[in-house]
């Protein structure tokens, strides 16, 4: 019988063996997965394609911005997809908390988020059933602010607001909901992001402005959009007399809470590039010298959408958007596209005049559309529809009609 000196030489001999066997055992195993691949690679041509090709494919297969649940079930379809799911940084530059665990919020950002070194990123954080944990979302992305330069809220709090300023370098901010919101709110939100160039709201509710409310000049802004579905007392363009935007090329604003006075002073100030003007007005604006002088601080704007509440009422003499080029026949020298919305039910004149605005309409003029109800078509007139005929077959786009059809 062998002596226990020489059993622990001979285990350990067995163990060295068993390594070196592992050992080669993995160098096979790591042989047959490359001839697997040259197989695969004769057998399926997508499999030769250069990884950045595989990547684009990839991306464009994808529902954008890709949720939680789709990427892990593509990192478990096969480890030749997890490995080209993986070395896609821009496939998790985007992230959402749409059906996302709510144990490990923090753990999955911090898996997630480092697979996009120095991309910039987007945060959509749109499950609105854990919306009161914001501040809770806002601490878990936090390690990567400098990076974060788009960000979508569903609701905003005053935790909200705490947590928005830790992203300094934000280009781009929505805000879906907020009910009530004071003004000086948004206009320390403001100040608190020096990049900010674009601000989007929809459907807040604001409380009175507070008289201690200061001076704002954003330098970077580009592009501020206001959104909502209902009257209310305060609006969010009330803040237009306290703010100064030089940059801003796009404004989305309701007409219906801010004076012609304070309009046509925050143009003076801004002295902005405008370009794009989306804005709801009132029949009266339409002949308003002050409207019309708030337009000619405007000359480079290319893109007018006039919206509803204003009403075209039920005469051939109600005010017309057409009324401002018959106050100032230059009026607006770049415009390219115009937009009027509305229900023009019987309001003819206003087709006329928007003939005698195509034939007098700026050389860069491009497209028209008048969108009018349904039962429009019926009181159209023929030699009006004509002309309007002919202005389309000189190279100008004119819709009139529903958003589905065109009567000419």
């Amino acid at each position: 019988m062998a002596s226990m000196p020489e059993l622990y030489e001979r285990l350990e001999s067995l163990e060295r063996e068993i390594e070196r066997q592992e050992e080669v055992l993995r160098d096979l195993e790591k042989q047959r997965s490359d001839v697997q691949s040259q197989l695969n690679s004769h057998r399926d041509p997508m499999a030769r394609l250069p990884p950045e090709i595989s990547s684009d494919i990839l991306l464009k297969s994808l529902p954008m911005p890709p949720t939680w649940r789709p990427l892990v079930r593509l990192l478990l379809v096969c480890r030749a997809w997890s490995a080209l799911a993986l070395a896609t940084p821009f496939l998790w530059s985007t992230i959402t908390d749409e059906g996302m665990p709510r144990s490990n919020f923090a753990g999955v950002v911090q898996r997630w988020l480092g697979r996009a070194p120095g991309l910039p990123i987007s945060v959509l954080l749109r499950d609105t059933s854990w919306a009161g944990l914001a501040l809770q979302k806002f601490q878990a992305l936090e390690a990567y602010a400098p990076q974060i330069q788009n960000l979508y809220l569903p609701t905003l709090h005053d935790t909200s607001l705490e947590g928005i300023a830790r992203f300094g370098a934000l280009r781009s901010l929505t805000i879906q909901y907020a009910d009530p919101l004071s003004p000086n709110l948004l206009l320390d939100l403001l100040r608190g992001l020096p990049s900010l160039v674009k601000l989007e709201t929809y459907n807040i509710k604001y409380s009175p402005m507070q008289a201690t409310a200061r001076q704002l000049t954003h330098p970077n802004l580009e592009h501020l959009h206001f959104g909502r579905l209902e009257v209310a007392q305060f609006s969010e363009t009330s803040i237009l007399p306290l703010l100064t935007l030089p940059a801003l090329h796009s404004l989305l604003i309701s007409r219906d809470l801010i004076s012609d006075t304070d309009l046509h002073r925050f143009l003076v100030r801004s002295s902005p590039p405008l370009r794009y003007l989306r804005v709801q007005f009132s029949g009266e604006d339409f002949r308003s010298e002050t409207i019309v002088a708030c337009l000619q601080l405007v000359p480079t704007l290319t893109d007018f959408h006039i919206l509803p509440p204003y009403s075209s009422g039920g005469s051939d003499t109600s005010p017309s958007p057409f009324d401002l080029w018959a106050i100032a026949p230059h009026l607006l020298p770049a415009l390219e596209n115009l937009l009027i919305q509305d229900d023009f039910s019987s309001a003819t004149e206003t087709c006329r005049l928007a003939v005698e605005f195509l034939g007098n309409r700026p050389p860069s003029f491009q497209s028209l559309r008048l969108m009018v109800s349904s039962n429009a078509e019926y009181w159209l007139e023929e030699d009006v529809v004509a002309a309007l005929r002919r202005f389309r077959d000189e190279g100008v786009r004119v819709h009139l009609g529903t958003g589905k059809r065109n009567f000419l």
